[in-house]
């Protein structure tokens, strides 16, 4: 048997609440359902789950009574998604310069860290197997 042992990217992100508030309305009214999902909130009935966005958001706002981290945690799916949703941006926000400004600066974040994460970390694979002394 054999084994592939392969390096995969975990993002921890300083954003702000701004920042969340700002994918999550692009998210909110995106044509993707999957997209969609990153804004949903948890239902005990339907077993849904908190959405990725919506988990930001809490743990950034700061009206939440407990202590948080300034960092939020992403796979590489994750920021691919945001990127997904940042597409729509420039007719969302037309004549909003600033909330333009924010998602030019989170795309250009977020793509500069994907990019050296498959630079990286795509190099990063070991095999593994039972019978040879490694």
């Amino acid at each position: 048997m054999e084994i592939k042992v392969r390096a995969r990217p975990e993002f921890h992100l300083k954003l702000t609440f701004e920042h969340v508030q700002i994918l999550t309305e692009l998210a909110s009214v995106h044509y993707d359902a999957r997209c969609k999902s990153l804004v949903d909130f948890a239902d005990s009935k339907t077993g849904r789950r908190n959405g990725l966005l919506t988990l930001w958001g809490l743990g950034l706002n700061p009206a939440n009574p407990w202590p948080t981290s300034e960092y939020v945690t992403a796979k590489f799916h994750d920021l691919d998604l945001c990127m997904k949703v940042m597409e729509m941006a420039q007719i969302m926000f037309k004549g909003r310069a600033t909330k333009l400004a924010i998602v030019q600066e989170l795309q250009k974040s977020f793509f500069k860290a994907m990019r050296v994460a498959n630079n990286e970390l795509g190099k990063i694979e070991y095999n593994v197997n039972p019978h040879n002394q490694t």
